[in-house]
């Protein structure tokens, strides 16, 4: 129809298929378009235009198909509106179709309901931000929750125990994602971000979320930091980070999050007795693996080792891939950020464990030794740059050029 609600033309084509999985919808339905179709209103000229036809599948391939897909297409002139009803079988038993007026009924006391605990949760109505930084505040929420998915499948693991990588048992993760389009897969460090924001929304929810990634930590207290689980997220990574490493971390973010629950009182004590012993694994993971050479110093694993092609080799572990660190990577680096993140979880260890009833005291030790100026000085401050910082086999003198490359002589062939 128009905006006023008078009927239009319009041409209508379907498309019934079977597909690989989500990540090959797209193709399907490409490979389905055929330009025999033509829109010719009553009165105007005709046009033809690419429909859905039929898919015939791709040549060769054996692969067995096991998505159902049904596609509609609609051809209208603009500008026009459309509405379009999905309905179940129990539709008969209803007073009304969810059409039209009926329709924007619901989505309203849905909306003014939704409108109502985001205030009630967040407050920024009287914090007096606008009404057009509600709706974006309003908007960032709701696609955090509208990305969160459920993944199933294997990781594929290094680990300093084999010679190639192995698939570990398939499992199961609730989770958000950076991205459903181009990122379809539960990062680690992301993750705890996301869950500061909807810990505030719904406590309930974000706990599940963790006990899903604690349920994927390996025996010795690891968690892959990126979960491709599953064809979907499989597409969307290319070949060479598909491979996890079981020495290489991530920043343990979840225990921001677990201290915001605990702040909020938004946190069973049944809850935190189940996931205690993996919470005391993921913990002792990071102090075993990634520790500095000195006490009370610690150390990113797996920093891009080949100075010969970056001025600033990455740390993809740390979560800040190119944040500028030592030019030489080394043994004896100590990692500022890293210090950090096991000060603020041995600080909830200590916590969690006097809550639960188990032995805290090497956790409150810790967190007093990480919380001690001095030894932070001693470690960390640069003279040179009157700040705290990485301490590191570092230098400017050191640059990159292009390779100039001579000609061969005459009649010679290219090297």
């Amino acid at each position: 129809t128009t905006e006023a609600g008078t009927p239009l033309y319009a041409r209508y084509n379907h498309l019934q298929a079977m597909a690989e999985g989500l990540h090959h919808l797209t193709d399907v339905v490409k490979s389905s378009l055929s330009p025999r179709f033509s829109y010719a209103p009553p009165g105007l000229p005709k046009h033809h235009y690419f429909g859905v036809d039929v898919y015939h599948g791709r040549a060769g391939d054996n692969r067995e198909l096991r998505s159902q897909l049904l596609v509609h297409q609609v051809t209208v002139a603009v500008p026009c509106r459309v509405e379009v009803a999905f309905e179940s079988g129990s539709v008969p038993d209803r007073p009304d179709r969810l059409l039209a007026d009926t329709l924007t009924r619901e989505l309203d006391k849905h909306v003014a309901t939704f409108e109502r605990r985001f205030e009630e949760t967040f407050g920024l109505s009287r914090k007096g931000f606008s009404g057009q930084e509600q709706h974006f505040a309003q908007a960032l929420l709701s696609n955090m929750l509208g990305g969160m998915g459920y993944f199933y499948g294997p990781s594929l693991v290094q680990s300093p125990h084999t010679e190639a990588p192995q698939l570990y048992p398939a499992g199961a993760l609730f989770t958000a994602v950076p991205s459903r389009s181009f990122f379809p897969r539960g990062f680690l460090w992301d993750e705890g971000f996301h869950q500061l924001l909807l810990a505030r929304w719904d406590p309930a929810l974000s706990q599940e979320v963790i006990a899903h990634w604690f349920d994927l930590m390996n025996v010795e207290g690891w968690i892959p930091r990126e979960q491709i689980l599953g064809d979907e997220a499989l597409a969307k990574v290319p070949p060479e980070f598909v491979v996890q490493h079981s020495q290489a971390g991530n920043p343990p973010t979840f225990f921001l999050v677990l201290q915001q629950l605990l702040g909020q009182g938004a946190v069973e004590q049944d809850y935190l007795r189940r996931i205690y012993p993996r919470l005391r694994s993921w913990y002792g993971w990071y102090n075993l693996t990634q520790v500095g050479t000195l006490p009370y110093t610690f150390r990113w694993r797996g920093r891009d080792r080949d100075t010969q092609l970056f001025l600033n080799p990455k740390t993809l572990t740390s979560g800040l891939d190119d944040y500028p660190r030592a030019s030489h990577p080394s043994e004896d680096e100590r990692h500022l950020d890293l210090r950090c993140w096991m000060a603020v979880a041995s600080a909830v260890m200590a916590e969690v464990a006097t809550r639960v009833g188990e032995p805290g005291s090497d956790y409150t030790h810790m967190a007093e030794r990480l919380a001690d100026i001095g030894l932070l000085e001693q470690h960390h401050w640069s003279e040179a740059l009157s700040t705290f910082a990485d301490y590191g086999n570092h230098t400017q003198a050191v640059a990159l050029e292009r390779e100039r490359l001579r000609p061969p002589p005459p009649g010679q062939p290219l090297p």
